[in-house]
């Protein structure tokens, strides 16, 4: 019996059960049609989810203005094609087991984007999200009641359609949130006020619903239990809402955040493994008794411990299965060391929706792309050869020995991982080290010959005896001609991940403030140190990913990390740095120094294998140009898949 057996216990809610308790996440995906409905894509996105064990399928969004469907995913149920696409997917999902939800929204409200190039309406005259000059409209009240009849139409078409279950969607301020929150609702009619008026139009909705779709189609309603700003809702305030609630819905999606604090929203690797499990035993401890579901950054063994002791009924899943749609099956089977780790790096999946490209994974090339990217076995079987033991390389070789090709990996070092190796020293990182460890196992299951400790040059011998090479060679950190760079007590941030007993006293400067030092820097406090960063540009961080950025920079605030920003460094020697600033020049203190200056490309054997070995030759990764974990993965995917 799997140790996850918890997890694959049906679950209830209302009159419908579920195989197991696993759900995938609703995720806005940008992979629908021009035409606002499902596309192929769409629909092979839900199916490796449903086809990987999931539970239950929620959707992401359905809004009832047009103009809404231009910003998000817009299933379209006006059309005859819109409601066919959805019956497709239905039959997809009910393939193999897995009930579909289809979430409903009111729409955005005050936080509309301004490309809509609309005055945005609301609960009430509030100013608007993206320009607070702009006073938002107030919803009349023949306006709330088309809504509603909207959103019933859009909930009465897909449960003819297929679908199992309706989400409402209260969540991260949009127009339902706007409703039931004081801050939002200032309205002086029915719909206004003390909380039995601001809860009239949710309650009206779910009236409306439940009478038109009957009693055996469960209502869950998501809501941020806790705003997460200065004035927002608080988790007190949202507890009278919720037991006003629980009467008339069927199961409860809890989460936190709203667009005044958007980290929250996307939690990334700053905020830890079940980042927002407290709030939702908070709402267990309030005496809801119907099913608690709660996303938010969980790993399987977070799932089983709060499956396990009751905090929740079902456990969420959206990004770990965008990283492994696989992830239910395979704990089902006792292989959660197969299980392939999201690293929530935001950069693909989040950047991807926000980009209008279409939702992506770092460390899943063929997520949103699944019917497109699909693995087939080598007609022609090589013996290949992979120099590096990277993200990259190890995708690369996982990649074509899953085709079938007899592959090889060569890392100098003693340990694969590469520079992961590295950035994945801090706890918060856990899920670099998490990659690594699937690298390892995967390597091994697939029989790649690894062999660590083995460089590779251009006159190696095995070069003669493989038919493809694929070098995977990564970066070297920039060391930059400053006066006493070679100084004692001056040392590489790779050597200082790696050796940290060498980083000797109490006062250390970081030397660069790109997101390798900042992570580091907040690694050292944790560790008792008091650190200084000193950067160049105008401002630490200038390359991380926005939404990341601020949950990086209140964690920088919080463990009280000095900042030097337009700050060249002119010297370096042993207790100090010279800097020069606009202010003039500044001698800081400093018992260690950090070098995090940035990569540039490790090119050198790929170049002088390509002279030697032509087309057989292929760089990818950092070795080609430093970038992100995830586009060594996926260009290590793309090499493996087409060798």
């Amino acid at each position: 019996m799997s140790k996850y057996e918890p997890l694959f216990q049906p679950l209830m809610i209302g009159r419908m059960e579920i195989k197991n308790r696993i759900i995938f996440s609703p995720m806005t995906t940008f992979l629908t049609d021009v035409d606002d409905t499902l596309s192929q894509a769409s629909i092979a996105y839900f199916e490796a989810r449903a086809k990987g064990g999931a539970g239950m399928l929620i959707t992401e969004a359905c809004f009832i203005d047009p103009n809404e469907n231009a910003n998000s995913m817009g299933l379209n149920f006006q059309s005859k094609r819109g409601t066919v696409q959805f019956a497709r997917l239905a039959d997809v999902a009910h393939r193999y087991g897995a009930k579909l939800c289809i979430q409903v929204s009111a729409g955005s409200g005050r936080t509309a984007s301004p490309e809509q190039g609309q005055i945005p309406y609301s609960a009430s005259a509030v100013p608007a999200l993206s320009s607070p000059k702009i006073i938002c409209r107030e919803l009349t009240k023949e306006e709330i009641g088309q809504i509603i009849q909207k959103i019933t139409e859009s909930a009465m078409k897909a449960v003819i359609a297929g679908a199992d279950a309706i989400e409402i969607h209260a969540h991260n301020g949009y127009l339902l949130d706007q409703f039931i929150s004081p801050q939002w609702n200032i309205r002086t009619d029915e719909y206004g006020g003390e909380l039995e008026n601001r809860m009239r139009m949710p309650k009206e909705l779910i009236s409306s619903i439940r009478a038109t779709v009957g009693p055996s189609i469960p209502i869950i309603f998501r809501i941020s239990v806790d705003h997460k700003y200065p004035g927002g809702r608080t988790l007190e305030d949202t507890e009278e809402i919720l037991k006003a609630l629980e009467p008339v819905v069927d199961a409860f999606d809890v989460d936190f955040g709203a667009y005044e604090s958007i980290d929250y929203m996307f939690p990334s690797y700053y905020m830890g493994s079940a980042c927002s499990v407290d709030l939702a035993k908070a709402v267990r401890k309030m005496g809801i008794q119907k099913p608690i579901m709660n996303a938010g950054n969980h790993t399987p063994d977070s799932a089983l411990e709060f499956v396990r002791n009751g905090t929740l009924d079902a456990v969420m899943f959206g990004r770990s299965m965008l990283a492994d749609p696989d992830l239910p099956n395979k704990l089902r089977e006792d292989r959660d060391k197969e299980v392939k780790p999201c690293i929530r790096c935001n950069e693909f999946c989040l950047k991807g929706v926000l980009t209008r490209t279409g939702i992506r994974c770092a460390v899943n090339a063929e997520a949103g792309e699944e019917i497109y990217q699909k693995l087939e076995p080598a007609t022609n079987k090589k013996k290949v050869l992979v120099i590096g033991g990277g993200p990259g390389g190890c995708e690369a070789a996982i990649t074509a020995a899953m085709r079938g090709h007899e592959v090889v990996l060569c890392e100098a070092n003693e340990a694969l991982g590469g520079m992961l190796q590295v950035a994945a020293t801090p706890d918060f990182k856990m899920q670099l080290k998490n990659l690594i460890t699937w690298d390892e196992v995967m390597l091994k299951k697939y029989g790649v010959d690894v062999r660590l400790g083995e460089r590779v040059d251009e006159n190696s011998e095995i070069l003669s005896k493989v038919d493809e090479i694929i070098v995977a060679t990564g970066a070297k950190e920039l060391v930059p001609p400053i006066p006493g760079i070679d100084s004692p007590g001056v040392i590489r941030i790779a050597d200082a991940h790696r050796n940290q007993d060498k980083l000797k006293g109490e006062n250390i400067v970081i030397a660069g403030g790109g997101l390798s030092g900042c992570d580091f820097a907040i690694e050292l406090v944790d560790k008792g140190k008091k650190v200084t960063i000193i950067e160049m540009r105008e401002k630490v961080a200038a390359d991380v990913f926005p939404i990341n950025a601020i949950t990086l920079f209140r964690t920088l605030g919080q463990k009280q990390v000095t900042m030097m920003t337009g700050a060249k460094i002119t010297s370096m020697e042993s207790g100090k740095v010279i800097v020069q600033t606009t202010e003039g020049e500044k001698c800081v203190e400093a018992d260690t120094i950090v070098l995090a200056l940035g990569m540039r490309a490790d090119k050198d054997l790929a170049e002088k294998l390509r002279i030697k070995f032509g087309t057989r030759v292929r760089k990818i990764g950092d070795c080609e140009k430093p970038g992100k974990v995830g586009n060594a993965v996926r260009e290590g995917y793309y090499a493996g898949a087409t060798v």
